[in-house]
Parts: C-alpha cells; structure tokens; sequence
C-alpha cells in the first residue's frame, strides 16, 4: 500500500483506516510525528473500523450509468444519478430506499463515474447481486454491479483478471473467469453463472 502516488483527483475516502494508516506511515520522515499517529489511533474507538466494514458489506458500487454534463448544477447531477439508481433497483426488484448515493470521484467528462450504493440491510445487498443478471434483459445490459471492496481487494481482482486474460489467449471461447474473489475454470461455474446463460455477473475476464 503507498499513498505516495496519489494526485489531487485521488479519492481518499474509498480507502479503508488499514490502508490510510499504513500510507501515512509509509509517507512520514518525521519519528515524532509517526509517534503522536499511534496514539491517536490508540485513541479511535474499536468498533469505529468494525462500523466502517459492517456498511461496506451492504454497499454496493454501480458502473455504466449514464452521467449528466458540467452545465448542469450538482443537486441536478446528483437527482440525476439517484433516479437512474431507482431504475436499477425496479429491475432487481429491491423494495427500499438507499442509505447513500454519490458518484465516487470528480467529474471530468471522460467517462462516467462509478456510483456508491449503501443499502438498509444486508439481505438488501444479497438481493442486489444475486438478481444482478436481470439488468441484461431490461435494457440495462451496459450498467454492472458489484460488491464494495477495500483497495487490498480491488488490486487482487484486477491480478486476477489479468492472470485470466492471459489464460484466454488463443482459445477459441473464454474458460477461465474470476468467480468471487478467485481464478475458475467456466466448466466449474454453476449453471446460471456461466456466460450466456444471464446468470449473476460476479465473475469477470
């Protein structure tokens, strides 16, 4: 983990305590300031790291949703957003009002920023992934979904999906995916997950 590569567009606030923690000290020079850091951390509450993974576990992250252009204002980009997330949910069938939804990042224009979703509960969550397959047959087959996941996390499924490309060169059709957080042969998968059969998107190549 190095925070040093960071820029001004860096979006801090998706990195977990773990990873701040350990970029601030991998960044400092200064040994009073490494020791004034542990005892503040010694100071934060137990259970706040606990509060921070409990929401990341029925948070969900949306890509593909269309994004509204810099000449509108921000309450009507964010009205925007939270509408389209509305549709999403008419087609996962989720009865609920979201806890939060915000577009992660600053705009830019290049392409459209993911979308942070926390949801009430985590059956709620369940229910957003395992009906995930439907948005292929409600004309939404452009936006995916996936569980929220710490920086740790996002670097090995990126490795993965790279050690997946990679076994996929030169075969006449994809075999290998990455099926909840791990390398799998598409023989392996079961039935509704294979590609083709509009099972839940949760793997990836």
């Amino acid at each position: 983990m190095a925070l040093s590569g960071g820029g001004a567009d860096t979006d801090y606030f998706s990195f977990s305590i773990k990873e701040l923690t350990e970029g601030i000290f991998a960044m400092n020079t200064n040994p009073e300031v490494a020791k004034m850091f542990q005892a503040f951390l010694k100071k934060i509450p137990i259970g706040f790291t606990s509060l921070q993974d409990e929401e990341r576990s029925r948070t969900i992250v949306i890509s593909g949703i269309e994004e509204l252009g810099s000449g509108c204002k921000a309450t009507e980009r964010q009205a925007h957003v939270e509408g389209k997330v509305n549709e999403v949910f008419d087609a996962l069938d989720i009865e609920c009002r979201p806890v939060t939804v915000f577009r992660l990042g600053k705009w830019d224009g290049a392409r459209p920023r993911l979308v942070k979703v926390v949801l009430p509960s985590k059956t709620h969550w369940a229910t957003a992934l395992a009906n995930a397959y439907r948005l292929r047959s409600t004309g939404l087959a452009n936006i995916h979904i996936r569980r929220s996941m710490t920086l740790e996390e996002r670097r090995r499924e990126f490795q993965l999906r790279q050690e997946a490309r990679e076994l996929n060169k030169g075969l006449p059709h994809r075999q290998w995916v990455v099926y909840k957080g791990e390398l799998k042969k598409v023989s392996d998968l079961p039935a509704r997950q294979i590609p083709g059969n509009f099972g839940p998107p949760r793997f990836s190549a």
